[in-house]
């Protein structure tokens, strides 16, 4: 599937975007002030707002130990051992309800202390935590552990304003 082309502000940032299973590294795009200058010049998106948290393959984000056959594989078998969002690696997890999985997901934080997080998301997995409740979880890493990473911690909890993208 294809983005074939996104308008933020005055640029069109790709012309022909792959996703982020076929490996392209998707460009950050929006932020919260641009959001609020195309409202002001009467630019409407169709953004919802979420609270988002994060999670990264420890058996207390995902209830697998590393030793597990199943250890990184999502909910829709997607396979997100050695991944990283450190390398450019975006996917959440979501509820499928809400947001189709395999969806490219346009995150923009309103908390600018979150501005590195904005982007362009593949949705790829869900949790118990997520469903019924207009809420995201945005995958870290793999850092082969049973324990929380520090990240995922320090990540908290914020909100978002969010949009599925045209063509996903």
């Amino acid at each position: 599937m294809f983005v074939t082309a996104l308008y933020v502000g005055y640029v069109i940032l790709s012309s022909s975007m792959k996703m982020a299973s076929e490996q392209t590294k998707l460009p950050e795009i929006t932020t919260i002030e641009s959001i609020q200058k195309e409202v002001s010049r009467g630019i409407e998106r169709d953004y919802t707002k979420y609270r988002v948290t994060s999670y990264d393959l420890s058996f207390d984000s995902c209830g697998k130990k590393t030793t597990s056959p199943d250890y990184g594989i999502t909910s829709t078998g997607f396979d997100l051992t050695g991944k990283s969002i450190a390398n450019g690696d975006r996917y959440i997890a979501v509820d499928p309800e809400l947001i189709p999985y395999n969806s490219m997901v346009e995150i923009v934080f309103i908390d600018k202390d979150y501005e590195k997080y904005n982007g362009v998301y593949e949705a790829v997995d869900t949790g118990s935590a997520i469903k019924k409740y207009d809420r995201i979880d945005i995958f870290i890493g793999d850092f082969k552990q049973n324990k929380e990473s520090q990240e995922v911690v320090d990540f908290g909890i914020t909100d978002a304003l969010v949009r599925i993208l045209p063509d996903s």
